[in-house]
């Protein structure tokens, strides 16, 4: 299972949300925040007077649950429905006694919709609506607090009664509202404690910003210079005495009015085993970067080295960022990650990858936020800048941004396969010799790979009953000719990641075939290139004993060897230094799709010009190389080496 750690806020983040949490292979944890105080949000929070806002908690639970189906969707439009604008006390106790499953003498629309939707409940879903909005009515009762209902969601009033039942615990109460819809505790999760402090912030001009409201307001164009998490509401006295020149007198009180916050304990657990920790886009000021300041939050996920962590930037703009391009953007998180400076770690140990949009085309209408200074990112291998938007929807692309990455993990916890297939395999001799040079070098390379061997010929019976480190399979064949087709028929028709192509005559060392494969570290290589060139003793050796009789043929050879690197390097800007190995390595899918006679004479260049074509990885390593007689294994002739030549020209402008 992929671990995925999305901090979120209540829609920003909500494409990517989607497809995560219905993916089998993949363990999905939306941390937020509960500073968000609007509306009936804000109502809640006066009337309970310690608890955080349920807002983004709410909107996050039921559209998970939607897309997982955990609940009726009965349930999901209750717990969405708004109160009327206009709400008296008869009207809050017909709803109550509804939800409660008693009779109701109130004729009401809004009481005819809970009713209506209440019939496509089960007894349990009823039964916890109740429970919940009898402890939210008994608290009014005993408190004798008043309550503006107006234009309140019924699943604000039911969290309310969550937090009661919960022991006014405000992440016991984050669980307890999942549960009732159907969803595992701990896939929407708080980032602190639940300490109740209270977002404000002051723009560039020093006005004082005094709720996240504010911060947000969609009337304003909001230039925020910072924001503070404070321990109560200021007063208006405290307002109209610290409000001065720029704000620095607020900015003082602010700063004196710090309130405590901590990490959830399970929050740093999440993000210290995560595999992939996503900042998602959203409302910056008031959903992430407040998430982002928990103290310690920094340094838990510095800690953990194997996650990839993206930063997705934000694609069009908001209220609260009209200033903002997506390199400053990058720049605010790592300021509020190290919170406020106070820190120094790494942006490299924060961050793995930003995800920074470049819109193809602009709807004239929409405000794209610009790239900004790409310099101003120390290393560049932190930047994929593309067009992530799906369509001209606003949204990002969720597959195309985070696909990649979660096969990436599910790889890296998985050994690849390889199949070694032994080619031109004339002799029982030589074909044991190999594979006994290979069980024989395997633990001294230390080869994490799944190995299979794969030969034709005759079956060898010792082979496939002896202890050996890797499979063994016989191919059958009809003739000498066609056996190498049915080797590399038998290699691609089963799943493995890699194929080891070796020529069996002899000439190379089985150990050199798993030293190569050793080399593999995850998918990222395209082919593994064995290159006699590399060993220069190897090949001069060679030399001397093919063409000791005449030296102009062995003057040719050199020659036309070293013009097909040349070709590579002219076409492609990549010297190949052998193109005419017995030994590589290459991935499975390059073939896919790709007629190859691994017979025909110019298999290597067409294969060659195949991966550098497609702008694929080739690895050269040095491999030994024993010669043997033209009289015993087939060489490349001078006509081959120029049909080769022609190939190379033909295939770089085909």
């Amino acid at each position: 299972m992929v671990k995925v750690v999305l901090f979120s806020g209540g829609r920003g983040s909500s494409a990517l949300a989607k497809q995560l949490v219905v993916q089998s292979n993949v363990t999905l944890s939306l941390l937020i925040n509960g500073y968000d105080d609007g509306m009936s949000t804000g109502e809640v929070r006066r009337f309970l007077g310690d608890s955080l806002g349920p807002s983004d908690f709410r909107k996050n639970s039921t559209r998970m649950a939607s897309v997982l189906e955990s609940a009726p969707k009965e349930l999901v439009e209750l717990l969405d429905l708004r109160l009327p604008l206009e709400v008296s006390p008869d009207l809050i106790d017909a709803i109550s006694a509804t939800l409660s499953g008693k009779a109701c003498k109130i004729r009401h629309e809004f009481v005819d919709q809970v009713a209506m939707l209440c019939k496509g409940l089960d007894q349990k879903s009823a039964n916890g609506l109740a429970v919940r909005i009898v402890a939210f009515n008994d608290e009014k009762e005993q408190t004798g607090k008043p309550f503006n209902f107006a234009d309140c969601s019924l699943g604000n009033l039911i969290f309310a009664g969550s937090f009661l039942l919960s022991g006014r615990s405000f992440n016991k109460a984050v669980d307890d509202y999942s549960v009732l819809l159907g969803l595992e505790p701990g896939l929407v999760m708080n980032i602190t404690n639940g300490e109740n402090v209270f977002l404000v912030g002051l723009n560039k001009s020093g006005e004082f910003l005094a709720s996240e409201g504010d911060i947000v307001d969609d009337n304003k164009r909001n230039f925020i210079k910072d924001f503070y998490l404070i321990d109560k509401p200021l007063s208006e006295t405290e307002i109209v005495e610290h409000q001065g020149k720029k704000g620095e007198k607020m900015q003082q009180l602010l700063q004196q009015r710090q309130g405590q916050i901590s990490l959830n304990p399970q929050a740093q657990l999440l993000i210290s085993q995560a595999d992939i920790i996503v900042y998602a886009p959203g409302t910056q000021h008031s959903s992430l970067l407040p998430s982002y300041i928990t103290p310690q939050l920094g340094e838990v996920i510095a800690a953990n080295s194997r996650a990839a962590k993206l930063f997705i930037t934000n694609i069009q703009e908001d209220a609260e960022i009209p200033d903002s391009d997506a390199v400053s953007l990058i720049e605010k998180a790592a300021f509020y990650l190290r919170e406020k400076g106070a820190q120094n770690y790494p942006v490299s140990s924060l961050f793995t990858h930003f995800l920074i949009n470049n819109p193809k085309k602009t709807d004239s209408s929409s405000k794209y936020i610009p790239i900004g200074d790409l310099h101003g990112i120390d290393d560049p291998r932190l930047l994929q800048v593309q067009n992530f938007e799906d369509q001209l929807s606003g949204t990002h692309d969720a597959h195309k941004i985070l696909t990649p990455f979660i096969q990436a993990i599910e790889s890296a916890n998985l050994p690849l396969s390889v199949a070694v297939l032994l080619l031109s395999n004339i002799s029982t001799e030589k074909t044991v010799q190999t594979v006994m040079d290979m069980a024989r070098s395997l633990s001294s390379d230390d080869v994490s790979q799944q190995v299979t061997m794969f030969y034709a010929g005759e079956k060898i019976d010792m082979l496939h009953s002896m202890d050996l480190p890797f499979a063994m399979r016989h191919v059958q064949a009809n003739d000498e000719k066609g056996a190498d087709i049915e080797l590399f028929k038998q290699g691609l028709e089963e799943e493995f990641d890699y194929l080891c192509l070796m020529e069996c005559s002899g000439m190379y060392h089985g150990s050199d075939a798993m030293h190569l494969i050793s080399s593999l570290n995850g998918r990222q290589v395209d082919s593994v290139w064995g290159s006699r060139r590399l060993s220069v003793s190897d090949v001069q050796a060679s030399y001397q004993f093919r063409y000791q009789k005449n030296w102009l043929l062995g003057a040719i050879s050199r020659v036309g060897s070293h013009a097909l690197s040349l070709m590579y390097l002219l076409f492609y800007g990549h010297f190949i230094s052998d193109t005419l190995s017995g030994l590589r390595i290459v991935k499975t899918d390059v073939f896919r799709e790709f007629d190859l006679d691994v017979q025909e004479a110019s298999f290597n260049q067409r294969l060659l010009c195949k991966l550098l074509r497609g702008k694929g990885t080739v690895y050269e390593m040095p491999v030994g190389f024993l010669p043997m007689s033209p009289d015993k294994v087939k060489r490349t002739s001078i006509i081959q080496g120029l049909q080769n030549i022609w190939v190379i020209v033909q295939q770089r402008f085909s």
